[in-house]
């Protein structure tokens, strides 16, 4: 953009008052449009770069503060001091930054590993220390609930202190007289005690303040506390990964109820056993096979009253160098019981028996490409 002021002037000449009043409108006129058009709308007049500069200087916010809020923020750059483990990638400024801590002191107080933080958590239902994982690069946040108290000492940072009370001697004293008609009159009561007429023993005063906690507990109000974890937002991307990443936390350790079939059978290796089955030719003991899909070998028998040293075994590989699955029989029992093995898809198994096998039955995977056959 370029700027033209209408009036030059020559220097000893005098100037003219509106020639002086067009060139300052001119100046505001210009500035005006500069903001409208420009500062309101769009960087599009400068470099990446100092967009970039701009975004990076423009938090007013340290990394590691701590905030309160009475309400909910939905600002990326905090999360709740709720113990959530961080991944890499979403929060990569907050765990570089955990990363260069750890590195410069890795024994530092605001640093516990994964058992205490959970001991602690179990205990006291908090933990005010972090976890960092170098090899995963993760880190987990404090849980933080309740009050917090400040210090000038860097080696009890993130330290829990116990509720109690101070081990003092307390005083309590109360004296009376016995009336003629057998009552008692208090004359001097401290205390725990109130001075009042009881008809036959010794009252004392106890304040309704007690009993309603179990530990010490002054008037409080209940807000958020939040940890800064970034100084520029997100982008939607990784803010999608973020909830995606809670949910998985939420879910992970609670029940596969939300996988699906197919993740279920990724979940379980070689896939749990679906209703579909092949009876299998049974050759001779020693005799190999050849999986047709992902699934499970079965095989069943049954040994007569006193029978005693007989097998049946399913192995991969050779002997000892392969998984092997083997039902033994002792003398004395009667049994009838399945020998199982899971195997993948064109996978050379064995099956090795001195005793009648009743059924032997391959049984596909579920999802497996075969099982509709």
């Amino acid at each position: 953009m370029s700027y033209n002021i209408p009036y030059s002037f020559i220097p000893g000449t005098k100037a003219r008052a509106q020639e002086v009043n067009a060139n300052f409108k001119y100046v505001l006129d210009s500035a005006d449009e500069l903001n409208r058009t420009k500062l309101n709308t769009t960087f599009s007049n400068i470099s990446t770069e100092a967009v970039d500069f701009i975004k990076n200087c423009s938090s007013s916010r340290n990394i590691g503060e701590i905030i309160t809020s009475p309400l909910p923020l939905t600002d990326d750059g905090v999360h709740l001091l709720d113990g959530t483990l961080l991944f890499y990638g979403v929060y990569k400024e907050f765990i570089d930054y955990i990363a260069d801590l750890y590195a410069e002191n890795p024994s530092a107080n605001y640093f516990t590993t994964e058992a205490l933080w959970q001991q602690s958590v179990t205990t006291y239902g908090v933990c005010g220390k972090f976890v960092y994982d170098s090899v995963n690069k993760t880190v987990r946040l404090p849980k933080v609930t309740g009050i917090i108290e400040g210090t000038a000492d860097l080696t009890v940072l993130g330290n829990l202190i116990e509720a109690g009370l101070p081990s003092i001697n307390h005083t309590h004293n109360y004296t009376c007289h016995q009336n003629l008609n057998g009552g008692y009159t208090a004359q001097y009561a401290s205390g725990c005690f109130s001075e009042m007429t009881r008809t036959s023993s010794v009252n004392s005063a106890v304040n309704p303040i007690y009993g309603k906690s179990n530990t010490v507990q002054p008037q409080t109000i209940k807000v958020l506390y939040y940890i800064v974890v970034a100084t520029t937002s997100k982008t939607e991307i990784q803010s999608d990964l973020d909830e995606i990443t809670t949910d998985l936390n939420g879910k992970a350790d609670t029940d596969l109820t939300n996988i699906t079939d197919t993740g279920y059978i990724k979940m379980a290796g070689a896939g749990m056993p679906s209703n579909t089955y092949t009876d299998l030719t049974l050759g001779a003991s020693g005799s190999t096979y050849t999986a047709p899909a992902d699934g499970w070998i079965y095989a069943w028998s049954s040994t007569a009253s006193g029978a005693g040293g007989q097998y049946i075994a399913i192995y991969t590989g050779s002997i000892g160098n392969g998984r092997g699955a083997e039902i033994y029989f002792f003398s004395g029992f009667a049994l009838q019981h399945p020998v199982q093995l899971p195997v993948k898809k064109n996978e050379v198994y064995t099956i090795v028996y001195n005793m009648g096998i009743d059924m032997c039955r391959f049984y596909y995977a579920v999802g497996s490409e075969s099982e509709a056959q």
